[in-house]
Parts: structure tokens; C-alpha cells; sequence
């Protein structure tokens, strides 16, 4: 069985773009919708403010701000570390998606990532996929720049 693995060719970080969040969100939740809000910090303040990303704008959308939720919270909502115990701060806490946790060998992921190739990195992202055959692996990272290691000792293997 031929497998494939998602790693990030660059300095920065692995990180899917908005566009390959929805696209990967999609096939792992048939029928769900997902809400991309950009937040901006005022640090002065302690708040933040979410601002929700237009479908038509997600495909070109590029920040490290980025939140995703599966509810739609309006066009625009502010928080703060003293909004803890309000309302709005449980419905942001319990429809929040956090997409990390999925291993590399995703075939979905893989998908997502060849189907949009240069679209679905993320904005310190450059993502790539190469067939390791039927190797197991470990990714190494430094800095963000990750290589695909084929050859350790059992300890290591996905």
C-alpha cells in the first residue's frame, strides 16, 4: 500500500489556508458549515475583535489571525479575558475549531493539498506531498522547515 505525507517545504510552520481548511473540513464533516473570522488584538484594551471573512474571500485570504468556528457569530463580535463567564465567550469557546489534529498521512488531507496545490498552504506555509511508499515515517522539524525521515529506528515510526 502506497502511502502519502503532507510536510511543510519552508521556514515558517505547517499550517493549511483557510480555503484547505474549508475544503478538509468538508470532507471529514459532509454537510457542516464553518465561519472564518480574522481577529484583531488591541493590546491596550485586552480585547479582541473577530471579523467575519467573506465566502467569496476566503479562497485569497492570508493571516496568521484566522479563527474558525461552526457558528456563525454575526458579522463582527468583540472579547476580552473578562468576558470568560459571558455567553457570547461560551458559544465562541464551544464552536470553536481548532483543525491540527490529524496525522499527515490524512488521505483527505492529501487530497486537499493536491487538489489545491500552492492554495492550501498557509500564510508561513509551503506545503508539499511525497509517496513514501510503503515506509513508515517521521517528520523533523526546525524552525517550521519540516523533511520527511523514511530510515530511523523503530521509536520514531508513524
Amino acid at each position: 500500500m502506497n502511502r502519502k505525507v503532507v510536510w511543510n517545504s519552508c521556514y515558517g510552520g505547517f499550517g493549511l489556508s483557510p480555503l484547505a481548511t474549508k475544503m478538509f473540513y468538508e470532507l471529514k464533516h459532509p454537510g457542516e458549515t464553518i465561519y472564518f473570522y480574522e481577529r484583531e488584538s488591541d493590546w491596550e484594551t485586552g480585547k479582541d475583535t473577530y471579523t467575519k471573512i467573506p465566502e467569496d474571500k476566503i479562497e485569497g485570504f492570508r493571516s496568521f489571525n484566522v479563527t474558525t468556528l461552526s457558528k456563525d457569530l454575526g458579522d463582527s463580535f468583540t472579547l476580552s479575558q473578562g468576558d470568560r463567564n459571558s455567553e457570547l465567550y461560551r458559544e465562541f469557546d464551544q464552536h470553536y475549531i481548532w483543525i491540527s489534529d490529524f496525522e499527515r498521512h490524512d488521505p483527505d488531507l492529501v487530497k486537499v493539498v493536491e487538489t489545491l496545490g500552492d492554495r492550501a498552504s498557509g500564510d508561513c506555509a509551503k506545503l508539499k506531498v511525497t509517496d513514501i511508499g510503503e515506509s513508515k515515517y517521521h517528520i523533523d522539524e526546525y524552525d517550521g522547515y519540516e523533511s520527511v525521515i523514511t530510515e530511523l529506528g523503530d521509536d520514531y515510526w508513524i
